[in-house]
């Protein structure tokens, strides 16, 4: 679900990882299956420093593949969720101004969360975020 574009024309469901990129993370699933580790373990002990840690803001070890000049951000974060519960408005901006006090570095160009079905991650919420440096 797109939260936010500076471009009304932007569609976050024509990225795609580079085919070198999508391979190294077909690969890092890999090694970790084959260690029997899940990814929502990895990303909580690699992304979170304490289980008190709720919200972690990080570049994407598999980047899609961008234009010039842009970066992706994940924005991982465990805080409780009701149910079903749509985001709202105040929590978009909330994420904007949260990534902004971490890395002050270029402008949001888009800001979204993948659907059930296509997040890869599914046991942690995430967002991403294509910034212009």
């Amino acid at each position: 679900m797109l939260l936010y574009s500076i471009d009304p024309n932007f569609d976050h469901l024509k990225l795609k990882r580079t085919p070198e990129v999508e391979q190294a993370y077909e690969i890092h699933k890999k090694e970790l299956q084959e260690k029997g580790i899940t990814l929502e373990e990895y990303i909580s002990a690699h992304e979170f420093r304490s289980s008190k840690q709720t919200i972690s803001i990080t570049p994407n070890n598999y980047p899609l593949e961008l234009e010039e000049g842009q970066i992706e951000m994940l924005m991982w974060d465990k805080t409780p969720e009701t149910k079903n519960e749509l985001i709202g408005p105040m929590d978009h901006r909330d994420a904007v101004k949260h990534i902004f006090k971490c890395f002050e570095f270029g402008s949001v160009i888009a800001i979204w969360i993948n659907s059930n079905e296509d997040q890869s991650v599914k046991g942690i919420r995430h967002y991403h975020f294509i910034i212009q440096e």
